[in-house]
């Protein structure tokens, strides 16, 4: 039961994020720093709809994987 609880903690960035030059050079690609993939792939920051644009041509990833989740509260509903 532990692996699978591990498996279901994955994200699909894992495969690129295997070597710190990997992740220097899909950065690079995307247009954005390294930090931010890594936060992306921690579920800390979500991606605007460019970046999440950029990520899937260059990942194959389908871009909603890094688009805003639907649990975050709408921009006019905050105070």
């Amino acid at each position: 039961m532990e692996i699978i609880a591990i498996m279901s903690d994955a994200h699909p960035l894992d495969p690129f994020m295997t070597k710190a030059d990997a992740v220097s050079a899909l950065a690079e690609r995307v247009g954005c720093s390294p930090s931010h993939l890594r936060n992306l792939r921690a579920r800390r920051k979500t991606a605007s709809l460019p970046l999440a644009k950029r990520l899937s041509e260059a990942t194959g990833i389908p871009m909603d994987v890094f688009e805003k989740r639907g649990s975050e509260e709408p921009a006019e509903a905050r105070p």
